[in-house]
C-alpha cells in the first residue's frame, strides 16, 4: 500500500518549482517506481532537504517572499520530525536498498526526458533542475527513501478493516459532504469581534481550510458558532451556515483516508520517541 503525499500549494506557482514538482509529486505521491538520474557529489544537507520539500509544493525555494518563508519555517519542522521518523523505520530494517533507488532514478528521469519531448523542448536533465531549486540528488533519494520505507511501514500496519473503520468513523471528512462557513481571523482571540467577517466559503472534506476548522465545522450543527480555533494562521470564529451530506464511497475517498492514517501513524512514531 503506498503512502500517499497531498500536493499542497501555499501560493502561486513560480517558473522554477512547478515542472519537476508536478513530476515528483505525480511519480513521488502516487506510488510509482521513480527518482533521480546521474549521481552528484553534493551532500544532503539539511537546507537542500528543505528546498526539495519547498520545490515539490510548487514554491520556489530561493524566493523570499512571506509565502516562501513561512512554508520553509513550516518545511524546517517537518524535515527535523522526518529524521526521528527514519530511525524508527530503520530499526524496523525497512528502508529500501540503494538498488532500488537507482532504478527509481533513472525511471524519473526517463519521466522528464519524455514530458519535454512532449512539450517540444529540450530535456534540461534533472540534476540541472535540482540545482535551479538549490537541491540535490542526494537530498531527493533520502525523500525517497523515507517514502518508501513509510509506505512499507502502513503496509504492515494498515489492513483493509482500519481503512473501513476510519471511513465510517468520519465520513463527513471523506464523502464529499459541503458545509458552507462565515469566518473570520485576526491575530488574537480579543481581536476576533473587531473584524468583519468574511464572504461565505464552502468546506468540502477536509480541504480547503487548516484542519482543525475543516474537523470542527464538519462536525457542528448548522446555525451554530464554533468556540475560537487557532491555526498558524491567527485565530478563527466560525459560523456554520449550512450543510449538505456527500455521498462518496470508500472507495472514493481511499487516498484521502490513507493520508489520514499516514499522519496518524506518523505522529505516533514521534510520540513513541520522545
Amino acid at each position: 500500500m503506498p503512502a500517499v503525499r497531498p500536493a499542497r500549494t501555499m501560493a502561486p506557482s513560480n517558473a522554477n518549482g512547478p515542472v519537476l514538482a508536478v513530476t515528483l509529486l505525480f511519480a513521488v505521491g502516487l506510488g510509482e517506481r521513480v527518482v533521480a538520474a546521474e549521481s552528484t557529489a553534493a551532500p544532503a544537507t539539511e537546507e537542500a532537504a528543505i528546498n526539495l520539500r519547498l520545490m515539490m509544493r510548487g514554491l520556489d525555494p530561493t524566493a523570499t517572499d512571506r509565502w516562501t518563508q513561512a512554508a520553509r519555517e513550516q518545511v524546517a519542522g517537518e524535515v527535523a520530525q522526518q529524521k526521528q521518523v527514519d530511525a524508527f523505520l530503520t530499526q524496523r530494517r525497512l528502508m529500501p536498498k540503494d538498488d532500488e533507488l537507482d532504478e527509481a532514478v533513472a525511471a524519473m528521469s526517463e519521466r522528464l526526458r519524455v514530458q519535454a519531448a512532449a512539450r517540444g523542448e529540450q530535456p534540461q536533465g534533472l540534476p540541472a533542475l535540482l540545482q535551479q531549486a538549490a537541491t540535490n540528488e542526494a537530498a531527493l533519494r533520502n525523500y525517497l527513501r523515507s517514502e518508501r520505507a513509510m509506505a512499507r511501514f502502513l503496509s504492515e500496519t494498515v489492513t483493509e478493516e482500519v481503512i473501513a473503520a476510519e471511513f465510517e468513523r468520519n465520513r463527513a471528512w471523506y464523502d464529499g459532504t459541503a458545509v458552507d462557513v462565515v469566518q473570520t481571523v485576526a491575530a488574537t482571540r480579543e481581536q476576533l469581534g473587531d473584524v468583519p467577517d468574511a464572504p461565505v466559503m464552502t468546506v468540502i472534506g477536509l480541504r480547503a481550510v487548516p484542519r482543525p476548522i475543516a474537523e470542527a465545522a464538519l462536525e457542528a450543527e448548522p446555525g451554530s458558532t464554533l468556540e475560537p480555533i487557532e491555526t498558524r494562521h491567527g485565530w478563527h470564529r466560525v459560523r456554520v451556515v449550512a450543510k449538505r451530506q456527500g455521498d462518496g464511497t470508500l472507495e472514493d475517498a481511499r487516498r484521502a483516508v490513507l493520508q489520514t492514517l499516514e499522519r496518524r501513524a506518523r505522529a505516533d512514531i514521534l510520540s513513541q520517541s520522545r
